[in-house]
Formats: C-alpha cells, structure tokens, sequence
C-alpha cells in the first residue's frame, strides 16, 4: 500500500523543509503550492518533490484539486506548519501493512502556540482527518473544511505535532 503525501503552500519558506522531511516516509511527496513569492519552491525543489502550482481560491478548493494528482490511492495531508511524529510515521509505516478497515483515519494533534503544548482551552483534543483513501474528497466549504465521508471514521493512536 503506497501513500502520496500532500502539503499545500504560500510563503512557507520557514516551514517547507522540516514539513518535507517528516513526510519523507511518503511513497509520493507532493508540494501544491500558491505561486508563493519567497524561497518556498526553490527550497522544495532541493529536496526532490514533486512540485505543483495554482492560483489559490480557498483550503478545499485547493486539496481537491491536488487529490486526484497524487500517484497513490492514498493520501496524507499535512499542512506546512505540522511536523508528522516519530511514533505516528511509525504507527503509519505499521499501518500500510495491513488491510485498512476504514476510508479515512482521524489523527490527533498536539498543538503548541508561542512555543507551548497547550494543555487546556478544548484544543488539547483537536483531531483532524490527515489519511484518507482518494476517493475522498473535502466539504466544499471556505473554512474549516472536512473530509465528506458516509462511513466511520477509523483513529489512530498517535499524534501529529502543529
């Protein structure tokens, strides 16, 4: 089971590298970015990924776009300011050995601001859908954008860190 990982871009100049490398397990790597103005995709570019460009509309608009240009049948989204864990690309790698019971998989994160985990405010439990089969696409909304999906939701265990 191969897995195409996408990250979408504007200026992330500061973030894009480490953002690759912890998606650096991926079978696919894919760079969409929104014709960014500072060294986002001459950084990308040194770190061979496949690079895509187009104009930025809104969030959904932009991941369902890129979808159907992944390779994989598999999709694990990141944004630029998340870093995929240790233990999650682990529990991932497990993951790909198995035969998946669900089409899209919830992931924790643990989120920090101004350099702190934070621990309360509700956030400590925040949790988004980052791997998903291709068939899936998001809510064509501007904000907040889910994956549409008709059947459960399987979890995993580890976290992200944003």
């Amino acid at each position: 089971m191969k897995i195409s990982a996408i990250i979408p871009t504007f200026n992330e100049e500061e973030q894009i590298s480490e953002a690759i490398k912890s998606v650096s397990w991926a079978d696919e790597i894919i760079v969409v970015d929104s014709y960014s103005t500072d060294k986002t995709i001459e950084i990308a570019k040194k770190l061979d990924v496949k690079i895509i460009q187009r104009e930025y509309q809104y969030s959904a608009s932009q991941k369902n776009w890129a979808i159907p240009k992944a390779k994989h049948n598999w999709i694990f989204l990141l944004d630029a300011d998340e870093r995929v864990s240790n233990s999650l690309k682990e529990e991932i790698l497990n993951w790909k050995k198995t035969n998946p019971n669900y089409q899209s998989y919830w992931i924790y994160r643990t989120n920090h601001f101004m350099g702190q985990k934070i621990k309360y405010s509700g956030w400590q439990g925040d949790k988004v859908i980052r791997l998903f089969h291709r068939d899936c696409r998001y809510e064509d909304k501007k904000v907040h954008a889910e994956i549409k999906i008709s059947s459960k939701v399987g979890k995993l265990k580890e976290r992200n860190c944003i």
